[in-house]
């Protein structure tokens, strides 16, 4: 920028008791940064000679934009949650659909209905396997949230038991041992987000200053004396712009289950009529296989731009006056002798000075975010309570209660924060920050209770269908983190104020056995509705099971071998995982595969 110095004279017509005439010069500059104003200097012409009047600035020149200081946004994760969801027990149970209260004829009784254990008549001892592959397809209306498909697959020991009939106080009684797999903590999500911020300021600042001098001149001709006002008022406006365009890729991984030690019993009440019970003994992890555990991990890269400009303007107005005497020399007619000079005054034409300055500046930042939390050491208690009640030959009828139960344990979080930031190019590294914070406090997780009613219609020993209802009670179903307020797990507000709403399911099934001498055969077949946890509504899911074995009848050991099919899915989307994010929506396709294995002794 180029600071020129412009002078010109500008003439004023003055009256007094004699003509005067008078000539005001001014001059303005213009300057780069913030340099200060010069000095400046008026000439006046009066009666008694030529006067230079010198008045300092009263305010510095323009001053400079200021420096454009970046602040790198708050990169926090997205939350994330999932709820645990219980898994079933047993490929008989399952492949009819889990239509199982009112049947409960073999060992995973003691998970639907304990009461059913007294139709075991002989000690036996079973096992089953799991193998579950789940899809998701998720869409986002949100162009700047993009996601993907999801799949996971997971396997584990669904179901071991042993099975112990015996005979006491005059009645059939059975007591089994058992493990069982009763929660699956199991989510996967992942996503692309891009976000875009800008905040622009406007500050508008004003200064204003007057002063006044005295001047006094001598010339050959005479004295002069000039009072001079002026006042000089400043107008900034400082304006700032950032904006950041950031991607970050969103990786949400968790795994983990909750398993039970279940001792059970059963009692015949009456030959046709039975009841029982089963206590849960669970802990996170019996075998140490699938600990809970869930990994969120965000890497962002983005651009940060900023730009700020000042542009002021110093605008100096003032008013004169002067007056004194001219002398006359002694002359050959006259004496010397002085004339006054009646004051006389005007105004300065306004001096202006402009200015203007501006900065910008670039950022790149890259960064990593990695929470870890991980649970230990959760376990609680709860009991099962259960009725089986054989109506007629061709009619049973069943019901079951699940108590709710509180799972107590240490939830220990880790959090990484990795920031680098660059400037101008990748290879101009500005800073680096990485935070690291772990820490551990006691969680109360409360589950829920759950009651089913069912009945089992039996038209020959070789054909049945079975039908059940019940409902899991989700609006129990809470967190506390220490000593702090419960809160609702799926959107982390508190419990009080969004409790999930309570849940239903129906279903059906049947089995018909091919009978070969010491040989059978079952076809099963299920179909199932259901409603899960969710935070608006609860979302609805269907399932439909396919199961078949084979079952070898000997003298002193039966063979049953079972296997059940189920496939689970959506017939509308279900809510975001992400409860700031309403624009996402997730269906699901699941297909699991449970074998079974039962020893008769």
């Amino acid at each position: 920028m180029l600071c020129p110095h412009l002078n010109r004279l500008l003439p004023f017509s003055l009256t007094s008791s004699a003509s005067l005439a008078l000539a005001f010069g001014v001059f303005s500059t213009w300057l780069c940064g913030s340099q200060p104003v010069q000095a400046e200097e008026f000439s006046i012409t009066t009666p008694a000679g030529v006067v230079n009047v010198e008045i300092n600035p009263l305010i510095q020149g323009g001053q400079n934009a200021p420096p454009v200081a970046l602040t790198t946004p708050q990169l926090s994760p997205l939350s994330i949650f999932s709820a645990p969801l219980p898994t079933g027990s047993g490929a008989r149970a399952l492949g009819i659909g889990g239509a199982f209260t009112a049947i409960a004829d073999d060992a995973t009784a003691a998970s639907w209905n304990p009461a059913g254990l007294v139709q075991l008549e002989k000690p036996e001892a079973s096992a089953v396997y799991r193998f579950s592959s789940e899809r998701h397809f998720n869409r986002s209306s949100d162009a700047d949230f993009l996601v993907a498909g999801d799949r996971f697959d997971t396997d584990n020991l669904n179901y071991l038991s042993a099975v112990f009939p015996f005979y006491a106080l005059n009645r059939n009684w059975v007591f089994s041992l058992n493990y069982q797999e009763a929660y699956d903590f199991t989510q996967d999500f992942k996503a692309r987000s891009r976000s875009r911020d800008s905040s622009a300021s406007s500050e508008l600042q004003s200064e204003s200053r007057s002063g006044s001098q005295v001047d006094n001149f001598s010339t050959e001709t005479g004295q002069i004396t000039v009072r001079s006002s002026f006042q000089t008022e400043r107008r900034s406006v400082l304006e700032s712009l950032q904006s950041s365009s950031v991607i970050s890729e969103i990786n949400f991984q968790q795994d983990g289950l909750i398993d039970a030690v279940t001792p059970s019993f059963g009692v015949e009440v009456t030959p046709r009529f039975s009841v029982g019970g089963s206590l849960n003994l669970y802990q996170n992890d019996w075998f140490h296989q699938r600990p809970i555990r869930s990994v969120t991990r965000t890497t962002y890269d983005g651009i940060l731009r900023g730009e700020s400009a000042t542009e002021s303007a110093i605008i100096t107005t003032g008013s004169y006056e002067y007056e004194g005497s001219i002398a006359f020399p002694e002359s050959a007619f006259l004496p010397a002798f002085e004339v006054p000079i009646a004051p006389v005054g005007g105004e300065f034409d306004p001096i202006i000075e402009r200015d203007r300055d501006e900065q910008s500046s670039t950022e790149r930042i890259q960064g990593t975010y990695t929470e870890i939390n991980e649970f230990q050491n959760m376990h609680g208690a709860n009991g099962n309570l259960g009725f089986l009640w054989s109506a007629a030959n061709w009619l049973s009828i069943g019901g079951a209660f699940e108590l709710p139960w509180t799972a107590k344990g240490d939830q220990v979080t880790t959090i990484r924060n990795e920031v680098t930031t660059l400037t101008g190019s990748r290879a101009d590294l500005r800073g680096e920050l990485q935070e690291d914070s772990r820490t551990e406090e006691t969680v109360r997780m409360r589950f829920p209770g759950f009651w089913s009613l069912g009945m089992a219609l039996k038209p020959s020993d070789r054909f049945y269908v079975a039908i059940d209802g019940g409902q899991t009670q989700w609006s129990d179903f809470y967190v506390q983190s220490g000593d702090g307020p419960r809160e609702n797990p799926l959107s982390g507000e508190a419990y009080r104020d969004a409790p999930l709403d309570d849940t239903w399911t129906a279903r059906v099934g049947m089995e018909y056995l091919q009978v070969v001498e010491r040989v059978q055969i079952p076809l099963r077949a299920g179909f199932g509705w259901e409603e899960r946890p969710a935070l608006d509504q609860p979302d609805e899911f269907f399932h439909a099971s396919l199961g078949t074995g084979l079952a070898l009848y000997g003298k002193e050991v039966d063979f049953i071998f079972d296997i059940a099919y189920v496939l689970t899915w959506q017939m509308d989307p279900a809510q975001s995982l992400i409860p700031t994010r309403d624009s996402v929506e997730t269906e699901l396709e699941k297909h699991q595969i449970f074998c079974s294995l039962t020893c008769h002794f």
